[in-house]
């Protein structure tokens, strides 16, 4: 556990560039030829941007995540998209009449809405891809995968993370939206209406 913790704070420290020139080359090269190690740095940004977004982070790293970690352009993209879904989560999760007030409740609903976020945003992204093919018709996996040009195994995550957060479902080895997928889409679409509004 504690050197899972100690790579997360490696790669937290390599985006907000607090590394080292050798540590940063280091890291680099993993990248590169460590699939797995990637896949962590992308859970790792993927939580910086929350964080960021939430305004958790100290004003130290707050001032990083401005300077360098967005300094990528795809990144200042991200988090815009981060943003306009966390935007839609959190209206979602204030207009359900039947949530309780306890902070129990509160965090049980913010967990469920992470794993719907996390779901979505996996892969690069590929989680939102597939639900919004899904959305215009039902596919195979097998056809997800050549739509996508991705490995089996990448396509068998992102579906069953949308299966397990309830944004698709199988029926007799058909992917269909259900749903609350088709309503998520439309909602995360609004948003980004509204978004493209207020920028004018």
């Amino acid at each position: 556990m504690q050197r899972v913790v100690e790579k997360r704070d490696l790669l937290k420290k390599y985006l907000l560039g607090e590394l080292a020139s050798e540590q940063q080359i280091e890291v680099e090269m993993r990248l590169l030829t460590d699939a797995e190690y990637f896949e962590e740095l992308l859970l790792v940004e993927g939580e910086l941007a929350d964080d960021f977004i939430f305004g958790v982070l100290s004003d130290d790293e707050d001032e990083r995540v401005r300077n360098h970690f967005l300094a990528v352009p795809e990144r200042r993209e991200n988090l815009r998209i981060t943003k306009t879904i966390e935007q839609y989560f959190s209206e979602s999760a204030t207009a359900d009449p039947t949530s309780h007030s306890k902070w129990e409740d509160k965090l049980r609903e913010a967990q469920v809405l992470r794993q719907r976020f996390g779901a979505l945003v996996s892969n690069n992204w590929m989680g939102l891809y597939l639900l919004w093919l899904l959305q215009h018709s039902p596919l195979l996996k097998s056809e997800l995968t050549s739509k996508l040009n991705a490995t089996n195994s990448v396509v068998a995550t992102s579906v069953n993370r949308l299966i397990q957060c309830g944004l698709i479902e199988e029926i007799e080895g058909l992917l269909f939206c259900t749903r609350l997928g088709t309503e998520s889409l439309q909602n995360l679409e609004n948003i980004g209406e509204r978004d493209v509004h207020t920028r004018k």
